[in-house]
């Protein structure tokens, strides 16, 4: 029984709810815009600093891409706490300071 009740709380941990999936997946969406924003200004010829330019633009991109898919596949799929839903691993301990 405590094996089941670990496994319950590792498959609840894993599934976040469904503010903090859009949440992320909004930011994901902004950090992929700022990289694009600044590819554009890398390519206009005026201007310092294009290496550290180039490098957070990459570094936004891989994150911002990263964050978006994780966080659409995991809205797409379900694997979030939906609102107003309580998980399973709370009932079971409810239940058990009733005995």
């Amino acid at each position: 029984m405590g094996a089941k009740k670990d496994e319950n709380r590792a498959e609840r941990a894993a599934k976040p709810t469904q503010i903090t999936v859009m949440l992320r997946l909004v930011a994901g969406g902004y950090l992929v815009y700022l990289a694009f924003g600044l590819l554009q200004e890398y390519l206009k010829p005026a201007g310092g600093g294009k290496l550290v330019q180039m490098g957070c633009a990459v570094l936004f991109g891989v994150i911002g891409a990263f964050l978006a898919g994780w966080s659409l596949k995991k809205f797409i799929k379900g694997e979030y706490i939906k609102y107003g839903e309580i998980p399973d691993d709370e009932e079971e301990e409810d239940q058990t300071e009733d005995i």
